[in-house]
Formats: C-alpha cells, sequence, structure tokens
C-alpha cells in the first residue's frame, strides 16, 4: 500500500482532498522496525502520530487481555491520535508491539496541530474524524468485551 493510498484508507482523511493529503505526507518520516520492537509500553508518554504502512502491531491493554480480545492494527491505521486531544502531556494506555517487521508514517503532534490550526477546516474535520474512530472503537471494545465475559456467566 502506498503512503497516499494508507491515508485514504483511514476514516480521519477520508473526506480530504488531494492537496490535504499532501500535506501531511509531506510532514511525515518513513521508518521501518523489526518485529518485537517496543513503540510505547502502558502510560508511557509520547509525542507522535504513526500510520502503518505494512505489517501488524498487536495493542496491548489490561482490558483486552483479561478478556482475550486481540487488538491488531494494519496497513492504514493510525495511532497516537489521543495526544491531538489530551490535556497536558499525552500518556500512552496501552503497549504497543510490532508482530511482525513493521513500515510506518511517523509525525509529530505539533506537526498535526499547526495544519489544523493554520487551516481551521481541516482541523475541525480531523478532529470530527478522531472523535468518531474513537467513538466506534470504544463502543467495538465494549461490546467484544461484554460478548467474551458473558461466556463465563452461568
Amino acid at each position: 500500500m502506498t503512503e497516499k493510498e494508507a491515508l485514504k484508507h483511514n476514516p480521519i482523511f477520508e473526506d480530504q482532498p488531494e492537496s490535504v493529503l499532501d500535506r501531511f505526507l509531506g510532514l511525515a518520516q518513513k521508518e521501518t522496525y523489526p518485529a518485537e520492537n517496543i513503540f510505547y509500553m502502558d502510560q508511557s508518554e509520547y509525542d507522535k502520530i504513526h500510520c502503518v504502512l505494512d505489517g501488524t502491531i498487536t495493542v496491548d491493554m489490561i482490558l483486552t487481555q483479561e478478556a482475550g480480545v486481540p487488538v491488531k492494527l494494519e496497513s492504514g491505521d493510525l495511532f497516537g491520535l489521543e495526544a491531538l486531544i489530551q490535556v497536558g502531556t499525552p500518556v500512552m494506555n496501552s503497549t504497543l508491539r510490532a508482530e511482525t517487521e513493521v513500515t510506518v508514517l511517523t509525525w509529530k503532534v505539533l506537526d498535526w496541530q499547526t495544519i489544523c490550526e493554520q487551516d481551521p477546516a481541516v482541523g475541525y474535520a480531523v478532529v470530527l474524524n478522531i472523535a468518531r474512530l474513537l467513538h466506534q472503537r470504544i463502543r467495538h471494545w465494549q461490546i467484544s468485551l461484554l460478548d467474551n465475559m458473558s461466556w463465563g456467566i452461568e
């Protein structure tokens, strides 16, 4: 998957014109990490946003471990987005580990904030789409956790 296709694949950028994608891509760094690389540990501070281009990243959270619900990030998935909306220094709420060799696009959170502040229409669309994506993830995980936990109820 090309860099632009990866961004188009993600709901954060689904309604954005090519020129906006190009602005974001112009600030990204392409990086490759080996399998088993730890991107972030639970409760670690971070200041970057990533988009998976190739490979798989496992997201380990206490709730997903207890319920046996694996969470995987693959091509086109973004992580670190919460840094745009958290107050203060962003803290990761999970451990992210490369399951395979992984290639990602990486941005400084400050670069995303600058684009969003320079173009309020883009900023509004990005933040709205982040809120929608986070809502979908929370709802999906909630349903999965409840479903898996209900199997243990007699």
